[in-house]
């Protein structure tokens, strides 16, 4: 009997950079193992931009702008990356390829003529849904997608030909109007002005003219932007790790909640509760964080998520209550949102050993539901027979075409599964 040894491997690692006001650099885990690579279409970035506006927007955000040279500086670093099996917002001079050590490098040596911007990365993932919802999944690198001061985005994609899974996805985001303002005339008059946020460092920009600019963005945004937004469905059910990661204790928790307040519009807003629920249940196990409790110090004074330390489940519509004080008046804001459904329902596995019927004919689910916060799935050894691949870290899917009464074991993480097929 052939044996075979399955390890969860790095499929997608995400990471984000924000040049904005801070800098960070996550290279987290995305969750989908998919056995066999596939091509990617050749129009994935405009897929990928249809996608990210629609979540945007959903969420309470202007859909982007679509940027030439932000899209050209994405696609060089989206190459860069293929080309030498890297991840992440670096790249180094003299290496083939090169366009800038850091984002802001890049956009600018690509003609864009600000250097403020944001840059997500999402690398070892196929397809452009995969990508965005990964970025999306990690807390920090939704503020990126969902932050109140940028309007226009750049979309570069890239695979290995030679490593189907060695593909990239790079987002490159930044300001209409600042961008619009350096390439005009350097302010020279009497008055206050602004330098050092146009590709000539010395371009000056009239104080009133960059203000007027700088709350363009906010402007055509919503006072309240949450996600996942009010009536999502396909919402997954669980967060892994991110790196700086706000939950180092958990390597599997819930999927996070955020709300934003357009500080625009709110100058000072306080929460006073902010709770899930699963029906009339509340969800007790959850932390909530703010610019003062989260750990890593990257969340801004408007930015407020809820993490569920325990993950949420399969095909449930959960709902959300915010209370908050904003400029003294107290407000309520509630919605709804569902998980992800599966093809069909998962078998629960939350025994050390188990016996399940899988199917000859149609694929089997089986959910290995945590014990802890970081109980997720290790090396799975199965039988040859079996095809089995990741839906996530704590899900697998098998098929086979073994006939009806034939028996196998699964053992996973200390857990022992006798198959037998039905």
């Amino acid at each position: 009997m052939s044996k075979q040894i399955l390890t969860w491997i790095a499929v997608s690692v995400l990471s984000a950079c924000v040049y904005l006001y801070a800098q960070t650099n996550p290279p987290p885990i995305k969750t989908t193992h998919l056995k066999q690579a596939q091509i990617l279409d050749s129009n994935e970035d405009e897929q990928a931009f249809t996608y990210l506006n629609h979540l945007r927007f959903k969420a309470g955000m202007s859909p982007f702008l679509h940027n030439n040279a932000l899209q050209r500086a994405a696609k060089k670093h989206a190459d860069y990356l293929t080309y030498h099996d890297k991840i992440g917002h670096y790249e180094e001079a003299g290496r083939f390829g090169f366009s800038g050590v850091l984002p802001k490098d890049r956009v600018v040596q690509a003609g864009y003529k600000s250097g403020m911007s944001i840059e997500n990365v999402s690398n070892k993932t196929l397809g452009y849904k995969a990508s965005v919802d990964g970025l999306f999944s990690a807390i920090y690198h939704r503020f990126g997608f969902l932050d109140f001061q940028v309007d226009e985005v750049g979309i570069g994609v890239s695979q290995n030909p030679k490593n189907l899974w060695d593909s990239a996805y790079v987002y490159d985001m930044g300001i209409y109007e600042i961008n619009d303002l350096c390439k005009g005339v350097s302010f020279t008059g009497q008055g206050a002005y602004t330098y050092g946020v146009c590709a000539q460092k010395a371009f000056k920009i009239k104080k009133y003219a960059f203000d007027e600019a700088y709350n363009a963005c906010y402007q055509r945004n919503k006072k309240v932007v949450i996600y996942p937004y009010d009536g999502q469905s396909d919402v997954p059910p669980a967060f892994f790790d991110e790196l700086p990661d706000p939950l180092p204790e958990y390597r599997v928790s819930g999927f996070p909640i955020s709300i934003q307040f357009n500080p625009y519009y709110f100058k000072m807003v306080r929460i006073k509760s902010f709770e899930l629920f699963l029906g009339d249940e509340k969800i007790k196990e959850t932390k909530v964080y703010d610019h003062i409790s989260d750990i890593n110090s990257l969340f801004k004074r408007n930015e407020f998520a809820l993490f569920p330390l325990k993950r949420l489940k399969w095909n449930k519509r959960y709902r959300v209550k915010v209370i908050y004080s904003v400029d003294g008046e107290l407000k309520t804001k509630e919605w709804h949102f569902k998980t992800r459904k599966l093809s069909r329902k998962p078998i629960m596995i939350d025994q050390e050993k188990m016996q399940v019927k899988i199917s000859s004919t149609d694929a089997t689910i089986l959910y290995f539901v945590p014990k802890d916060g970081e109980d997720i799935l290790g090396d799975i050894e199965y039988d040859a027979a079996l095809d089995i691949t990741f839906i996530d870290k704590n899900t697998i899917k098998i098929q086979t075409k073994a006939p009806k009464g034939k028996t196998f074991f699964l053992r996973v993480s200390g857990r022992e599964i006798r198959l037998v097929v039905k």
